[in-house]
């Protein structure tokens, strides 16, 4: 199945425009996204930024105390939900493990082609 890449380019604005949202000033709040999403998504934010004894000091909350919390937790480390985050340009990026280890398809010997005469026979 093909994905279309332009729809996805039009949903993620962002992306589309390199946008880098911490710089323009957004950061999450209780109000503007932790009150807004699921406890799972604080807990898993909470998670990547502050670790698995931050997330068992607040899972047992309530959601909105969870949401200033979290708030609280992640002020000042530049954590963003996902579908905020400004890609890595390509030519940016660290190569692979195996872009390094395996040759490129187009460095592999070619078998020759046969000729018409040779696939007759």
């Amino acid at each position: 199945m093909r994905r279309d890449t332009k729809s996805i380019q039009l949903h993620q604005p962002d992306r589309l425009l390199a946008l880098d949202v911490n710089a323009a000033g957004w950061h999450p709040t209780a109000a503007n996204y932790f009150g807004q999403v699921s406890k799972a998504h604080i807990l898993r934010a909470v998670q990547e930024t502050k670790g698995d004894d931050a997330v068992r000091r607040i899972s047992g909350m309530k959601k909105a105390d969870m949401a200033a919390e979290a708030e609280t937790l992640l002020a000042e480390t530049g954590w963003l939900p996902e579908a905020l985050r400004t890609p890595v340009p390509v030519n940016d990026a660290e190569p692979s493990a195996a872009s390094i280890d395996e040759p490129a398809v187009h460095d592999l010997p070619q078998d020759p082609q046969p000729s018409g005469l040779e696939a007759a026979e």
